[in-house]
């Protein structure tokens, strides 16, 4: 019977029984039978708690249904109609202290609504269609509960809670059946979906660490995990830990491959004299080649051996796991015959009694098969070993028979070992890359230096291949060569063998003992035993020497006159020679060089190709492959202009080397030769060779008097007074000798002549000026780049000598007759450079001539205004010798001719070539000019003086200026100083303020050019001066623009400020303006002055009335008959001073 029948059945049959007139007089006993009934229904014993019973029944306490009976009772009473005698007893006893009515009163006034309900109409239960609670007594859709005061629920159903004025139930928690609480926020799970029973292998979900959650625990659903062989920490499902080499959710994967111990295959030919077998113990992965050269196999034999034990695990009797076998379940050789990469054909071989359902730990088997008949190249047979292990667990579904009855089998997801070996036939040779690559590529044996004095040599190889099997290993022959006839032997004397190189090697290292030209044989074998062989050719020396014989080197395009030191031509082109000079006289005896013989053995060998030394003769001189010449270029010892290194000659026979230099005279050229065997062991030979193909200079070759230079003519007729002086040097190579003479221009007649000395041999520049400091003028040295310093400057003074110098009897000359000095001076070069001077004798000083003020060509000035003085003169002249140069003094006055001098002390004398000469002046005053005339023998003229000129800066100008009949509006006015102040009237006479006053400073307007306006004076020329106190204080200021009216032409005057005019109506105007005006007194004077009208102020071309002379008058009438009326225009006055300069106002 169910709980919604049973409880039907009790509030319909024994309810009513027991609430029959409760409501009048109450039963104590009902709670006794209300309890025996819940009892009876759930199974519980007589200890239970009754009020767990009455919520898992959910039934509401006894007394509450006590006090719902009274209640409904009373209200029938007192809703009963008035008139009824029920009704007014009802009414008479509520007044009375214990009557029933005013019993009830007090009971009603306590039973509490909930929500508007009380326990009668269903108050506290709510119905939870979409939810419920699942206990183990049955399902809860309703909260139940009792209204036990105001909106306060108890006595709710099991999975609910008192939430005011009803019962809620709890919140939900996955996977859980039954939930309890006190609040919304405490609910905890009382029992967990599949949970069976409260013990381990017997929940599917489970509660018992934390009861606020149902977790997922290791189980036989599908949806969890098994764990199987494994480890459930607290049951949990998310804490499973797998067995080592276990996987997956159950741990249904095995993730270690069972160990194959065995895995033989070996091919025979009919008389088992050919094997080809693989290694039975390789426990590796990877997948090894057996190669072979070999077709005849007849049988193939394979074997195979493998294992795979499982966990020990033990089983709990509980467990839902009942049964667990793991082990081998198939063993398997599958042979695969390949023709290239096509699959010809497959053999197999399986074991029996073994699978899933039955593993085994561990089997052996064994296959004997015929073999594949006619192997070729590139045949190949893959034999594939493989273990493959797995079985089953049994597992207990515990959903659908709690006792164990319902078993599932799983089985397990093995892994599969596999072993494979490649048997491959290969039936080619290696081969070199040479073969298709010629020597772009690595060589199939090679030194670092095939020709070498290193007694250890390594040698290396490389390119060699085999497409198919690979190198397997190499070989290799050592041979010395013999000479017979012009050509070496190889193959007759081997020196070394070895015939086990490894593959991965690629170098050898080997003592070599005996000097000789040698061949190495290097011989690469592939796996499946074919060869191939190549030649590598090398020479070792290690007692290589190159001597010297013959001439020495040296430089044909060099003088032979210098001993072919100095290079005397223009040329940038240098030969260096050295024919037959080095020999190696071994390697010449002993062939070394010359050509090898093709090797031909039983088998094609490839030939030598790289490297210096192959069959081929190396092309040599005397056994000397290479001539290098290397050469340096120095414009000074330690300045390196042009270089090369060692550079080897384009051609080897020719035993010369052409240089192509940046170079230029005074040149250093270091050249070396050297002379290289094929050993690069060497000798070598150095020359130096310079270059000066220009001549020496001579220059400034002159007669001298005191510090004049330059001088061609002698004021004396005596040779012994002559100073001859000259400069002479060579920049690059320097002076070997210097000489001299003085000869007749015309008969040519010697008048004396002497060799010098060069004046060089000085080390350095500061020992040549030490050494030359106390000749004439001082040291005048210069250092050529190689040679030493030398003194440039040379002086002589003729002196009367026996065998040199001035000849006795010719020590004199002539006026007016020319004599010829020659002096010769010849380089280190040897060349020679000539020159040649004329000497005139005069005796006689120049003529004076004349000196103007200002430039040549333009009038003589004798005022100026900026301080820029010229002056030139003319008519100096000297018969003879003419006028060598000019001397000029400007002052304030003339100078005299002891002024004048040739030495220099006199700072204010200016020497020059020209007839014009220029002074600037630092104030202003009278200048002149003094000149002074020398002809070539340096003797001087009279001074000539100019007649002066006087230099004014000052600006002129006009003042006071007088416009008759004009008036003007007056008043107050000031200077621009603020100093003098003055009443201005209106006929624009201004009088001095005397006694200024404060009116006075306040009212007086700034006239800049007050000094335009007359000041009024007495007839004895004194200022009328006025009272500031009388004139101040009753006058105003004066217009700052002040208009200017001629009353009787009524004509209006505006001067801003060169005094503009207005017209006024024709019939008032008049056309004659007078004016008048004082000059501002300057040194230079006015010279003039110019009038004239213009439309614009200041303008330096009027252009109504152009500037019109005055006449040198400081007054002026104009009739202006042109100027329309109403046009405004401007007065301008021109000043012009004697020094041009002008001013306009």
């Amino acid at each position: 019977m169910t709980n919604d029948v049973f409880t039907k059945l009790y509030r319909s049959v024994v309810e009513p029984v027991l609430y029959y007139g409760s409501g009048i007089w109450g039963h104590t006993n009902w709670r006794d039978v209300q309890n025996k009934a819940c009892r009876l229904f759930l199974g519980n014993a007589s200890n239970t708690s009754n009020i767990a019973i009455q919520g898992d029944m959910g039934l509401k306490s006894t007394k509450s249904a006590e006090i719902l009976e009274t209640f409904l009772l009373f209200l029938r009473v007192s809703k009963t109609y008035d008139t009824r005698l029920t009704y007014k007893v009802h009414v008479w006893s509520k007044d009375c202290a214990r009557s029933w009515d005013k019993n009830h009163i007090k009971k009603a006034q306590i039973l509490a609504l909930c929500d508007g309900k009380t326990n009668v109409n269903g108050a506290c239960n709510i119905n939870y269609g979409y939810d419920y609670q699942k206990t183990r007594a049955g399902y809860f859709y309703s909260s139940g509960g009792s209204c036990t005061s105001p909106d306060t629920c108890t006595s709710c159903n099991t999975g609910f809670f008192s939430d005011g004025p009803y019962c809620r139930i709890c919140a939900k928690i996955d996977h859980c059946n039954h939930r309890v609480c006190t609040s919304i926020t405490n609910h905890q799970c009382e029992w967990c979906e599949g949970e069976l029973q409260p013990n381990p292998y017997y929940r599917a979900y489970t509660q018992h660490l934390d009861r606020t959650k149902c977790q997922k625990a290791c189980s036989w659903r599908t949806d969890s995990t098994r764990c199987f062989p494994g480890v459930c920490t607290d049951e949990l499902a998310s804490k499973c830990v797998c067995a080592t080499n276990f996987g997956g959710t159950h741990c249904e994967n095995i993730n270690d491959a069972p160990a194959i111990l065995w895995n033989y295959c070996e091919f025979t030919d009919t008389g088992g004299h050919n094997k080809l077998k693989n290694d039975p113990n390789w426990i590796q992965d990877d997948h090894p080649i057996i190669w072979t050269n070999f077709v005849a196999y007849t049988r193939i034999k394979f074997e195979i051996n493998a294992k795979y034990f499982q966990p020990v695990v033990t089983i709990d009797a509980t467990h839902y796991v009942k049964d667990f076998r793991i082990g081998i379940i198939e063993e398997k050789v599958t042979l695969s015959y390949y023709k290239g990469s096509m699959l010809n054909s497959v053999k197999t071989g399986t074991s029996f009694k073994m699978d899933k359902t039955q593993p085994v730990d561990k089997k052996f088997d064994d296959w004997d098969i015929i073999s594949w008949p006619g192997y070729e190249h590139d045949d190949k047979v893959i034999v594939k070993f493989t273990a493959t292990n797995g079985g089953y667990v049994k597992v207990a579904d515990r959903d659908q028979n709690a006792l164990d009855k319902v078993i599932n089998t799983y089985y397990y997801n093995g892994q599969t070992a596999t072993r494979e070996f490649e048997y491959h036939w290969d039936l080619v040779d290696p081969v070199h890359c040479s073969v298709t690559l010629g020597t772009s590529c690595s060589s199939f044996v090679s030194t670092a230096t095939d020709i070498t004095n290193n007694p250890s040599i390594t040698f290396t190889w490389g390119g060699w291949s085999d497409l198919l099997s690979g190198v397997d290993r190499y070989e290799y022959d050592l041979f010395e060569l013999k000479d017979v006839g012009t050509e070496l032997v190889d193959g007759i004397d081997k020196k070394l063998s070895n015939a086990n190189v490894a593959a991965t090697d690629s170098s050898v290292t080997l003592a070599m003992t005996e000097p000789g030209m040698y061949s190495l044989h290097m011989t690469a074998v592939d796996k499946a035993g074919n060869y191939m062989t190549g030649r590598g050719l090398f020479l070792f020396d290690d007692e290589s020497v190159v001597d010297k014989q013959g001439d020495p080197t040296y430089c044909p395009t060099a003088s032979e006159d210098t001993s072919y030191i100095w290079v005397v031509e223009d040329t940038l082109k240098v030969k260096v020679q050295f024919k037959d000079r080095f020999i190696n006289t071994r390697h010449k005896h002993n062939k070394w060089l010359n050509r090898i013989q093709t090797y031909h053995p039983q088998k094609v060998i490839y030939e030598d190709l790289y490297g210096n030394r192959t069959n081929e003769p190396i092309s040599n001189i005397h056994a000397i492959v290479d001539f290098q010449v290397s050469y340096e270029v120095h414009s000074a010892p330690s300045t390196l202009k042009d270089s090369r290194a060692l550079t080897s000659i384009s051609q080897l026979k020719n035993q010369y080397d052409i240089l192509t230099l940046n170079w230029a005279d005074g040149d250093r050229l270091t050249s070396t030769v050297k002379a290289l065997d094929v050993l690069s062991e060497s000798n070598q030979e150095t020359i130096v060779i310079y270059r000066d193909a220009t001549p020496p200079l001579l220059e400034n070759l002159w007669l001298t008097k005191g510090d004049r230079l330059n001088i061609s003519v002698h004021s004396l007729e005596d040779f012994t007074q002559m100073t001859i002086e000259w400069e002479a040097y060579d920049m690059h190579s320097g002076l070997a000798s210097v000489n001299w003479k003085l000869y007749d221009h015309k008969t040519g007649d010697v008048h004396g002549y002497e060799d010098i000395i060069a004046q060089g041999s000085a080390s350095d520049l500061s020992s040549c000026n030490s050494t030359y400091g106390s000749y004439a003028r001082g040291a005048n040295c210069y250092c050529t780049p190689f040679q030493g310093c030398f003194h440039r400057h040379f002086q002589i003074k003729p002196e009367i000598k026996t065998t040199v110098g001035l000849l006795q009897n010719k020590d004199k000359g002539m006026h007016e007759y020319d004599y010829y000095i020659e002096v010769s001076i010849t380089n280190i070069a040897k060349i020679t450079t000539v020159l040649k001077k004329k000497i005139t004798i005069d005796i006689s000083p120049p003529h004076s001539g004349m000196v103007h003020d200002g430039i040549k060509g333009n009038p003589e000035i004798d005022y100026q205004q900026g301080n820029d003085l010229k002056a030139y003169w003319e008519e100096f002249f000297d018969r003879e010798s003419g006028v060598f140069f000019y001397q000029y003094i400007v002052g304030t006055s003339c100078a005299g001719k002891n002024n004048f001098t040739l030495d220099g002390t006199n700072s204010n004398l200016v020497e020059t070539y020209n007839t014009f000469g220029s002074h600037t002046a630092s104030v202003d005053g009278t200048y002149y000019f003094t000149v002074v005339a020398y002809n070539r023998a340096l003797d001087p003229s009279d001074p000539v003086c100019s007649d002066g000129v006087t230099i004014d800066s000052t600006v002129p100008g006009v003042q006071e200026i007088i416009v008759e009949n004009s008036r003007i509006t007056g008043g107050l006015i000031k200077d621009s100083t603020s100093t003098n102040y003055y009443i201005l009237g209106s006929d624009r006479m201004r009088r001095l303020i005397t006694n200024v006053t404060a009116d006075c400073v306040s009212k007086a307007t700034l006239l800049n050019d007050k000094d335009l306006y007359p000041q009024e004076k007495f007839d004895n020329g004194s200022l009328v001066e006025v009272d500031g106190n009388v004139f101040c204080g009753n006058s105003s200021g004066a217009p700052s623009n002040i208009g200017l009216t001629l009353y009787e032409r009524k004509l209006l005057v505006r001067r801003v400020p060169y005094l503009p005019y207005q017209l006024l109506p024709p019939e008032k105007k008049r056309h004659l303006m007078e004016m008048s005006w004082e000059p501002v007194d300057i040194p230079a004077k006015v010279y003039d002055y110019e009038l004239g009208f213009s439309s614009t102020s200041g303008s330096a071309a009027p252009d109504i009335m152009a500037f019109e002379s005055t006449k040198q008058h400081a007054h002026h009438r104009v009739f202006h008959t042109n100027i329309p009326d109403g046009t405004q225009f401007y007065i301008i006055i021109k000043t012009i001073s004697k020094s041009n300069d002008g001013t306009q106002f």
